[in-house]
C-alpha cells in the first residue's frame, strides 16, 4: 500500500498514513492538534542513482582513485575512510 502525506490546514503539521489507493482522498484527523481540515500534500522521495554516481548540481564524479565511500573522487564526499 502507498504512503501519502497530509497537511493539517489547523496548525500546519504534517503526517504520514500508509493507505489503499482508493482511500487516498478520504477524510484524516491530525494526530497533532485532532483537527479534521487535513488535505494531502505532494510527498518528495530520494533515489539512488548506483553506478552512475552523480555530484550536486548533476555533474558527474570525476575519474580516477575512488575512495569507496560514495564511489566519487578520493574525498569528494568528505568522508572519512581509513583514518
Amino acid at each position: 500500500m502507498p504512503i501519502y502525506e497530509y497537511e493539517c490546514n489547523a496548525c500546519g503539521h504534517r503526517s504520514e498514513l500508509i493507505r489503499r489507493m482508493a482511500d487516498a482522498d478520504e477524510s484524516a484527523a491530525c494526530d497533532q492538534c485532532g483537527g479534521d481540515d487535513v488535505a494531502r500534500v505532494l510527498s518528495v522521495f530520494s533515489t539512488n542513482v548506483g553506478a552512475a554516481h552523480q555530484h550536486p548540481g548533476g555533474a558527474p564524479a570525476p575519474s580516477g582513485p575512488t575512495c569507496g565511500a560514495c564511489g566519487g573522487a578520493h574525498g569528494s564526499c568528505g568522508a572519512r575512510v581509513g583514518g
